[in-house]
């Protein structure tokens, strides 16, 4: 009697993309990305419903159209925990160390050359950040994976979720339509769905806010609308729909905004 043959093996599934790869924010962003397809880029909703205190909104922030320059501590630890759980992954806490202990490695501008001479531990030409020799960075991070903790290093309103009113947000963001760079952000809750207008004016129509809640860069004076003042904010739609050329940057009215004054406290900066 012939013998059955044996079923054909299983493939066993990729392993997720790592972010070692990665000595800047612009390709950070882009190993976060590569994490969101090896997840089957699920819809945003999904995926935040397999870690709590994960919004679009954040995830947009993170891996979105244009994401901020750099990514939130805390939002990056509950994205990638929320793709490896969406692929049943097991053991996430480790390699959720494993990539805010490289995203901290990055923030204190370690990633040297390997020649670096002890010379190069030296403040950073920019922010006023230490450099941190990286030998010890990199042991740091062996010491977390091989303990099996999430070490995260989290700043207030760092975690890119709207409490009442608006609250500082960290990052930089590139402004296409003024062609400059915006440092930290403000994220306020919202009405989602609403328009973006190309001045601080109901006029001409050039983006979709589809998120709630969003970040916002600044404030300023404009037409009178149905919130009973003249306050609007700048920021960038989710889908462009006019002016293409704006990139989806302009104003919305404070009527948008759930919050309880205008402008709000938080929103410190007014648009120039």
């Amino acid at each position: 009697m012939p013998v059955a043959p044996d079923p054909p093996a299983v493939p066993e599934p990729p392993p997720p993309p790592a972010p070692e790869d990665a000595a800047t924010w612009a390709e950070f962003t882009g190993r976060l990305r590569a994490l969101y397809d090896w997840c089957g880029r699920p819809k945003y909703r999904a995926l935040c419903s397999r870690c709590p205190g994960l919004s679009p909104a954040t995830v947009s922030n993170l891996i979105g159209r244009n994401p901020l320059t750099t990514p939130s501590e805390t939002a990056t630890a509950r994205f990638v925990e929320a793709c490896l759980r969406y692929r049943d992954r097991p053991d996430p806490e480790a390699e959720v160390a494993r990539w805010t202990a490289h995203r901290t490695l990055i923030a204190a501008d370690t990633l040297v050359p390997d020649t670096a001479t002890p010379e190069d531990a030296t403040i950073g030409e920019t922010g006023g950040r230490g450099r941190w020799y990286a030998g010890a960075a990199a042991a740091l991070v062996v010491v977390a994976l091989a303990a099996g903790v999430a070490v995260f290093v989290v700043a207030d309103g760092d975690d890119g979720e709207a409490a009442e009113g608006c609250r500082p947000l960290r990052g930089t963001i590139e402004d296409s339509r003024t062609h400059q760079t915006w440092p930290n952000l403000f994220q306020c809750p919202n009405r989602p769905r609403v328009d973006v207008y190309e001045k601080a004016a109901f006029g001409t129509k050039v983006a979709v806010l589809e998120t709630d809640p969003s970040w916002f860069i600044c404030w300023t004076r404009g037409e009178r609308h149905s919130g009973g003042n003249d306050v609007w904010y700048y920021t960038q739609g989710d889908r462009a729909t006019g002016r293409p050329e704006l990139n989806g940057w302009g104003y919305v009215p404070a009527s948008t905004l759930r919050t309880a004054r205008a402008p709000d406290p938080a929103i410190t900066r007014r648009c120039a």
